[in-house]
């Protein structure tokens, strides 16, 4: 398998919390471009493929963007990781991608209701990543940064 450097495929503004354990919630910003989608597909391939025994959930507000986004993400980050595709199982219905070698999830999902998000579970792996790709669709601008959903 070929050695890649995570230091060359993350921009260095990230570089310090890719494996960082201290802090539990990490929010990054940046503009456009600023790769925090891209960041986000290699942390989740890279802990599924590192961490034995764990899924991953990444959420979007809405569904119709996790393919051509964060799923089209994740699968160049197989690449950039220097994986072989043919070590995960990829599907788009359900949107999942699993590490074949230790059967570790990652699982897609928009946030259009509540039931999009209530329930979801591994049944055999703990979920221990969360990514909310685009965290500023999550709030109302009209609302000045209240979040439109209250549950």
């Amino acid at each position: 398998m070929k050695q890649v450097k995570l230091s060359e495929q993350i921009i260095p503004k990230y570089h310090k919390t890719f494996n960082d354990t201290k802090y539990t919630h990490k929010i990054f910003t940046s503009g456009r471009a600023g790769t925090k989608s891209s960041r986000g597909g290699l942390k989740a391939i890279y802990k599924i493929i590192s961490d034995d025994n764990c899924s991953v959930v990444i959420l979007r507000k809405t569904h119709n963007k996790l393919r051509k986004t964060v799923f089209k993400e994740c699968l160049r980050a197989i690449n950039r990781l220097g994986l072989d595709k043919n070590d995960f199982k990829i599907t788009v219905s359900p949107m999942e991608i699993k590490y074949k070698k230790n059967q570790n999830t990652i699982i897609f999902t928009g946030s259009d209701s509540i039931d999009d998000t209530k329930g979801i579970i591994d049944e055999n792996k703990p979920i221990k990543l969360v990514i909310l790709d685009e965290l500023t669709e999550f709030f109302d601008k009209r609302r000045r940064g209240r979040r439109i959903t209250e549950y």
